[in-house]
């Protein structure tokens, strides 16, 4: 976020979070991705992941999900509905608090990123970190410069190669 070529850093944190009680899928999974976000850093980048509600502090309550369409649908819940997921031994109840804005396939839900790690015991770690270049920026050169600052282990990539990935492995496990 300190790079001057960085107009914008949302932290986000990601989990996959059993569903007691929801219909398995083929895999033999219920889970829901619940996408933990800053909601004021993701509302600049990526706004799909900001819940709508009436009530803007919801956005902030440890308490709430935002789920997009098609988990809402998955899990046949509606605005002030309450959904149970596992959090390691303890189950979380959370109030729908709105939609996400996602449209389309994508099964997940949002809540406030400190509430995602405080529940799931992922205090002070992150999944990744979106960016947004500032405006002229050569954005391969950043990401090298990105890249030159993480840990061994941890890679800079552009959203297309995530999504690849992401591709890649749930035809793998489809395969398998």
């Amino acid at each position: 976020a300190a790079l001057p070529e960085v107009e914008v850093a949302s932290p986000i944190v990601e989990v996959e979070a059993p569903v007691p009680g929801q219909a398995k899928s083929a895999a033999g999974l219920a889970t829901l991705r619940i996408v933990g976000v800053d909601v004021f850093r993701a509302a600049a980048i990526t706004p799909a992941l900001v819940g709508a509600t009436g009530d803007r502090m919801d956005a902030l309550r440890g308490d709430t999900l935002f789920p997009s369409a098609a988990a809402a649908n998955w899990l046949g819940v509606h605005d002030g509905d309450t959904v149970d997921v596992a959090a390691g031994r303890a189950t979380l109840t959370l109030r729908v608090a709105g939609m996400s804005g996602g449209s389309g396939a994508l099964r997940y839900a949002v809540m406030d990123i400190a509430a995602v790690q405080d529940a799931f015991g992922l205090r002070g770690r992150l999944t990744r970190i979106d960016l947004r270049a500032s405006p002229g920026t050569d954005v391969g050169k950043l990401a090298q410069r990105v890249q030159a600052l993480l840990p061994p282990g941890l890679v800079a990539a552009s959203p297309q190669a995530g999504m690849a990935a992401a591709a890649r492995l749930s035809r793998a496990y489809r395969v398998n």
